[in-house]
């Protein structure tokens, strides 16, 4: 989100959560970098606009039933003293079958 009235220019980039001194919630572990992609690292926001940022993550299938946590950094450019933010991804895998629900017993009772 850029409220202002002028441009920014930012870059968007995985960083370790070790680096940034970021711990994972319980039940989470650090996911891979290797594992998430950013379409663009660097791109600018135009005033007041919202930018989606263009993110993707694929996590192995053996990794089924697990919870990471994956970490950004978001650099504002064009300032004489780096600028920077870093944000939390958090992500549950599901069982990897083709349907996660809950399955009844076929006479539908709960």
């Amino acid at each position: 989100v850029n409220p202002n009235d002028f441009s920014l220019k930012m870059t968007v980039e995985p960083f370790s959560a070790k680096e940034a001194a970021m711990i994972a919630k319980e039940g989470y572990a650090e996911g891979d970098l290797s594992w998430i992609e950013v379409a663009s690292k660097d791109f600018e926001i135009e005033a007041d606009d919202i930018f989606k940022i263009p993110i993707s993550i694929t996590i192995p299938k053996t990794e089924k039933r697990t919870h990471f946590m994956f970490v950004v950094k978001v650099t504002l450019g064009g300032y004489d003293v780096p600028v920077s933010s870093y944000g939390r991804i958090y992500v549950i895998t599901k069982d990897g079958k083709k349907d996660s629900k809950e399955s009844s017993p076929p006479d539908g009772t709960p």
